[in-house]
């Protein structure tokens, strides 16, 4: 009971500064759950993201954690000047398929995870 008299009073006297007030509540709250759901998704799913031909040796490094020179090598590929190569320059010269240059850096990113459980 102690609680719910200020709580009339301000309802009262202060309607507009109460309702803007559980407006941001709320509001705050909605953006507080999409960038929870945003951080799980980005946390437990990025593993399973799509590789473009635009992307570069190097954007794949960094999204998969796995040192450039490491990939490079994995994809017998100059690790000093692949960095910024483009995956469909790769693919091109190769004249392979972005699926199976999608399998080789999948077993190149798996073959690094199993070297770093070990340590």
């Amino acid at each position: 009971m102690r609680l719910k008299n200020p709580v009339r009073a301000l309802w009262r006297r202060h309607r507009v500064i109460s309702i803007a007030f559980l407006a941001a509540v709320i509001l705050t709250l909605a953006f507080a759950l999409k960038t929870v759901f945003a951080l799980y998704s980005w946390k437990f799913s990025h593993r399973e993201l799509e590789l473009r031909g635009w992307m570069t040796l190097g954007h794949v490094a960094m999204i998969h954690k796995i040192p450039v020179f490491e990939l490079a090598e994995a994809l017998e590929l100059d690790p000093l000047n692949s960095r910024r190569l483009p995956l469909w320059r790769i693919m091109q010269a190769r004249d392979e398929t972005l699926d199976e240059l999608e399998e080789q850096i999948a077993r190149a990113l798996d073959a690094h995870e199993r070297a770093a459980d070990d340590e």
